[in-house]
């Protein structure tokens, strides 16, 4: 274990909120498109603001790669598919990070199982103690098939799975989900959120040649997709994060923010929080001395009555700086 400043700039990364602690991994440079190993866990207490670099141990590590997805279900952080290089190389395991013994462990699933296609920035949720995983994009073109240089061809989709845990969380196993209502397009790097314990949100994302700005709700208790609305409506745009801002009164709310994003060769640096309830939206500008932000992560703790901080790690833009708002 190791104490530095910051950890090294990186993009498209890992990130995950257990408790107080801010879990940071993954991900790859701007410059010369360096992956960071797994097994590098950097970790920051979200009252001190102090960096602690850590390196987990596990006999079945994944390989560095880019654009996985992270969830955290009762205080194991699972991370699921990623690309592995510009070339299309993409991944289909869940591996699980145990924060407490700073171990990696592969979930295993059943041998004849048919699993997802193996896909990169999907969406991602927690909800009723399993991941439930919308999207993302895949590469339909085998490796072994590529030579070396060649430009990669990937689509979207629209599949949704959930992936449900035995009682030991070390094996499990993925389940076709189908719903009623209209569903969203194919779409990756969508902002997506829990809600509670059996709805989650996503918002815009990008298909294959355009940007969407369309929100959705997803229902596993009504079995249903659900359009939803905010007036305002946020433009169009992928590469967004979002996050639920905590409310510590006795009248829970439901709100989100939604922080800068891409559209085409223009990004932003300024913010909306979205209020769920409403169905009202209102845009922030962000007064700080940084780039627009893209490829980001974002989460919010609470500080007290009515108010909160939110936390952005990294960006294709920021860097390895931790913006606190």
């Amino acid at each position: 274990m190791a104490s530095a400043a910051l950890p090294d700039s990186r993009f498209d990364h890992e990130s995950a909120l257990n408790g107080d602690d801010l879990y940071v991994f993954g991900g790859k440079t701007a410059d010369n498109g360096y992956f960071f190993p797994r097994e590098e866990i950097w970790t920051c207490n979200v009252r001190d603001k102090k960096w602690i670099c850590r390196v987990a141990e596990g006999d079945d590590i994944s390989p560095p790669c880019n654009g996985a997805q992270s969830v955290v279900i009762d205080g194991i952080i699972y991370s699921y598919g990623g690309r592995l290089n510009n070339w299309g190389g993409d991944l289909e395991d869940v591996f699980g990070l145990n924060p407490q013994e700073m171990k990696w462990l592969r979930i295993a699933t059943p041998p004849d199982e048919k699993k997802p296609w193996k896909r990169h920035e999907a969406c991602l949720w927690a909800i009723g103690g399993r991941f439930i995983m919308f999207g993302g994009g895949c590469n339909r073109i085998p490796q072994d098939h590529r030579q070396l240089g060649a430009k990669s061809d990937w689509e979207v989709n629209d599949e949704l799975y959930e992936f449900i845990f035995e009682k030991n969380r070390e094996k499990g196993y993925w389940s076709d989900l189908r719903l009623d209502g209209l569903k969203p397009s194919g779409r990756r790097r969508a902002a997506t959120e829990t809600i509670d314990r059996h709805r989650g949100l996503i918002h815009g994302g990008y298909q294959k040649y355009e940007y969407v700005t369309d929100s959705f709700v997803i229902d596993l208790r009504a079995k249903q997709w659900i359009p939803i609305r905010f007036s305002p409506a946020p433009s169009d745009r992928s590469h967004r994060r979002i996050c639920r801002l905590p409310h510590p009164g006795l009248k829970e709310r439901n709100r989100f923010y939604l922080v800068g994003g891409k559209m085409k060769e223009k990004h932003f640096d300024h913010a909306f929080v979205l209020d769920f309830d409403s169905g009202e939206s209102h845009e922030i500008h962000l007064c700080l001395d940084i780039e627009p932000i893209w490829l980001h992560t974002l989460h919010s703790v609470s500080s007290g009555d009515e108010i909160f901080q939110v936390f952005v790690m990294g960006g294709r833009e920021s860097g390895g700086n931790l913006l606190i708002f």
